[in-house]
């Protein structure tokens, strides 16, 4: 044999490795011939699509830490194959690398499909070693070894400029995006182990009764590229007939398209060519007389319809966590499903999941009011307080700082009523009958009998008014009158509130906000002295406290309907009274000179302080707890500080009203009868007090801190009642002569007089200014509508600052509607400090009796301490549930 014949016997040999392990395949004249997708570079076969050394042209180096793929420089390597020792592999096609980097076949073998084999897989062809797709191969297009010219693509195992019809060029390979693993759906769009690609997107498996032949679903009875085994095409002109090829299809079988298929179960031609089933989302087609679906793990077709697939995921779908129809539902409160259990997320507004049980859900409801983000306090009734603008907190005012509800009561006694004036715009806006109708004796003042002759009038902590009826030789009463219309009374159910608004007042008990009119103490017993005490938990406005001049006698009332709760006979006649800001009454007597103390809390009458300078009429008490009285008909003003037992005198230039009042700057004002009928004003700060040598000998206070405000001429009558308003003006009343008003604005001096009243005889604190000033307090009120008629309190919980010596009290009052709550009782819920925050809101309901209903009122009572350390309340949080 020649040396000729006996290469072409033997064939190509492989003699050497050269560079990175390129084989060199040589002929017997040592010239070099490589395969048709090899190139000889400088005398080795290399691939110019991944060989870093000569990337897309030889001796083109690619950088460090690049790889060569498709013939380019980059960081990673392309769709479809896979960086092995710096070089893309395809893991289908590479004998060296079949499955994975380094899983090299062995002799004889060839790698399809990522496996090694005898023989290639269907669809491909054996070329040099290497399975082939001549139908898309570039390089072996229609044959091992025929390679399409430059810009040309293998489509159907011919080359042609573009891809034929249902496949699309990636990279320079025509491609079937709806059946290509690596290519499934768009160019380089792979799908992962185990996964196949069906209809363009990447399923678990192929629908029954199609396998995965290569990266393709074929149904093996009746693809005439895969009949009866993958990689077995039938020959031209016949048709896969029940896996066979044949010239026609069987008896019971029917062509589509090349294909004999049983109609009710072939899934691409269901019970008609080209009737395919799906795709459905998150599921396997099937057919069976008709299209059907397997949902994939994990999802479900709970509405019954192919049109949207299994379009449940168990695990997340709160509609159907777990099952088709468990949806995830807890009481007021939001929720989710998470791996298939429902699990409750935040509560609604206005709930709290209180006992941590998600399953009753947020099963109590909670309203919170003063931090920010949360409703201010300012949305309920403030009084004398004042709210920091960031945080919220209320505390109270050092100086009054609303006019809400700035109101001047004024006493009518020579007709038996009492006046509502508005201080700010100077007009009266109501009058009210009190006392007895049979003693209303119209004309007479002012110590007629048997007469009501109202006189003495004070304020409490809400602003509700309460006046005296001394009655001569006639049984004495205390009236009540509201200070805001919610206060007031629909006694005769017509759903609204009869009163007066005009100085004409209503018949005889038909006003509904006069509250009450109680009896106190026997006939005659002539009701002279008047004051509100600084109240407690269970009543935190005050209690009533008023005195009997000629039974030498006090009574304590309770001040939600007048009841006598407590009797305490007293050493002298009481004239007049003043609360000081440690809870102490103080009673004075007409032309005397002894102060008689009352522990208000203990209800303990004390010994009496006697040899006071002057005699007494109209009491105050300021800050400090100091008692200042003026006498009848004098200059004198004396001051008296029960922690020192020494008095001080401040001398006015004429005779002075009756009575005096303390503004909230802490400055006194008396009334000054100058000569030629003109009444003026004097004024004195009570920290000019100068204490003398012992009660008896009062020191002098400087005749220059003493101002005056030169008032009007040919104003006439005596002047009696003295009352600073919200605003810091002060108003100067009158009996006898022209009854009448006068007002003066301090800040420009300027008097001016207003008529309507008839004989002011009283000289108490008819704008509650004094008791503002002697019990610095403040008060928060709001209405709680609890959503249910039998609601079950649970917690009331305060956040704030509570200094030593100061309080707040806590108080609350429930009905069944807004218009009952005036006449429901207090309960006591607390005074802090102590902190025992949280209370027992339904513990404290239950031990008074009281059972709460749907509206509830709570009321906050802040008082700072008598060495001026404030309270703050910067939250309070209600918790209830309903059935």
């Amino acid at each position: 044999m020649s040396s000729m014949a006996w290469r072409l016997a033997l064939g190509l040999v492989v003699t050497s490795v050269f560079g990175c392990g390129a084989k060199l395949v040589t002929d017997g004249d040592g010239g070099v011939t490589c395969r048709t997708d090899e190139t000889n570079c400088f005398g080795a076969c290399v691939s110019l699509r991944n060989d870093p050394a000569h990337c897309g042209a030889c001796g083109t180096t690619c950088g460090t830490g690049e790889v060569c793929s498709a013939g380019e420089c980059g960081t990673s390597c392309g769709a479809g194959t896979t960086e092995c020792s710096g070089r893309c592999r395809d893991l289908q096609t590479d004998r060296e690398h079949c499955g994975g980097c380094g899983e090299a076949c062995g002799a004889g073998e060839v790698c399809s499909a990522g496996a090694c084999t005898t023989s290639c897989g269907g669809g491909t062809t054996d070329c040099d070693g290497v399975c082939r797709d001549l139908q898309t191969d570039r390089n072996h297009c229609g044959g091992c070894g025929e390679a399409c010219g430059a810009g040309e693509v293998c489509s159907a195992g011919t080359c042609t400029t573009s891809c034929g019809a249902g496949t699309t060029d990636c990279d320079g390979v025509c491609r079937d995006l709806q059946t290509d693993r690596n290519h499934c759906g768009g160019c380089g769009e792979a799908c992962a182990p185990g996964q196949a690609c069906v209809a363009g997107e990447c399923a678990l498996s192929c629908p029954s009764p199609q396998v995965i032949c290569g990266d393709t679903c074929v149904d093996l009875g009746s693809d005439v590229a895969h009949c009866g085994g993958c990689g077995a095409p039938c020959a031209a002109g016949q048709v896969c007939s029940l896996g066979e090829c044949a010239l026609s299809c069987a008896d019971h079988l029917t062509e589509c398209s090349g294909s004999c298929v049983e109609l009710p179960y072939n899934v691409s031609h269901c019970t008609a060519c080209d009737a395919a089933c799906g795709p459905y989302a998150n599921a396997i087609p099937s057919c069976n007389d008709g299209c059907l679906m397997t949902c994939e793990p994990g999802f479900r077709d709970c509405n019954d319809s192919r049109d949207d697939g299994c379009e449940v995921e168990l695990a997340t779908d709160a509609l159907h966590c777990g099952a088709c129809g468990n949806a995830c539902s807890f009481r007021n409160a939001g929720a989710s499903c998470v791996g298939g259990a429902c699990v409750m997320g935040a509560c609604a507004v206005g709930y709290d999941d209180c006992d941590g049980n998600p399953a009753n859900g947020c099963e109590c409801r909670v309203s919170i009011v003063g931090p920010p983000g949360a409703p201010p306090f300012s949305d309920g009734t403030l009084r004398d307080l004042d709210q920091d603008p960031g945080t919220g907190a209320i505390r109270p005012s050092g100086d009054v700082s609303t006019r809400t509800n700035d109101f001047l009561w004024i006493v009518n006694t020579g007709d038996s009523t009492v006046s509502r004036w508005d201080a700010e715009s100077r007009t009266e806006l109501a009058r009210y009958r009190v006392g007895l109708a049979a003693g209303e004796c119209l004309g007479q003042c002012c110590w007629s009998g048997p007469c009501n002759q109202p006189s003495r009038v004070v304020v409490d902590g809400n602003g509700d008014a309460y006046v005296a009826n001394r009655g001569f030789s006639m049984q004495g009463t205390v009236t009540k009158i509201a200070g805001d219309v919610t206060e007031c009374v629909d006694r005769n159910g017509n759903g609204v509130i009869d009163t007066s608004n005009s100085a004409t007042p209503l018949a005889w008990d038909a006003d509904e906000c006069v509250l009450w009119n109680v009896p106190v103490g026997p006939v005659d017993a002539v009701l002279r002295a008047l004051a509100i005490d600084r109240g407690s938990a269970a009543r935190p406005n005050g209690y009533v406290w008023v005195g009997s001049y000629n039974r030498s006698r006090f009574w304590r009332l309770d001040p939600n309907d007048g009841s006598v709760l407590n009797e305490l006979a007293v050493s002298g006649n009481p004239y007049g009274a003043v609360v000081t800001g440690d809870g102490t009454l103080w009673v004075t007597e007409l032309g005397g000179a002894r102060l008689q103390p009352i522990n208000t809390e203990t209800l303990t009458v004390g010994s009496l302080v006697t040899g006071l300078p002057n005699s007494m009429y109209g009491p105050a008490a300021d800050t400090s707890g100091r008692i200042w009285y003026g006498s009848p008909g004098s200059t004198i003003i004396i001051g008296y500080d029960p922690a020192t037992g020494t008095t001080t005198r401040a001398t006015l230039r004429a005779g002075m009203s009756n009575g005096i009042t303390i503004d909230a700057s802490g400055n006194i004002w008396a009334g000054v009868m100058d000569g030629g009928g003109v009444s003026s004003l004097a004024r004195f700060p009570t920290n000019a007090f100068v204490p003398g040598a012992s009660i008896g000998s009062p020191g002098t206070l400087p005749s220059a801190e003493i101002t005056y405000f030169a008032g009007l001429s040919g104003a006439t009558g005596q002047l009696s009642a003295v009352g600073a308003d919200r605003a810091g003006d002060i108003w100067l009343a009158s009996y006898g002569g022209n009854s009448r008003l006068l007002h003066l604005d301090v800040a420009t001096g300027t008097f001016t007089q207003h008529l309507g009243p008839n004989n002011t005889y009283s000289y108490s604190d008819f704008t509650g200014s004094v008791r503002r000033a002697s019990i610095p307090q403040g008060s928060y009120t709001q209405t709680f509508d609890l959503g249910c008629d039998n609601p079950t309190l649970q917690t009331f919980g305060i956040d704030g600052s509570f200094p030593a010596g100061s309080s707040v009290t806590v108080s609350m009052r429930s009905a069944a509607t807004v218009g009952a709550l005036p006449t429901a009782d207090d309960v006591s819920i607390g005074t802090l400090p102590p902190n025992d925050s949280p209370y027992d809101m339904g513990a404290a309901f239950a031990a008074e009796g009281e059972t709460p209903a749907r509206q509830l009122r709570l009321t906050l009572v802040l008082r700072t301490s008598e060495a001026g350390d404030v309270p703050f309340v910067e939250a309070v949080r209600l918790v209830w549930s309903c059935p």
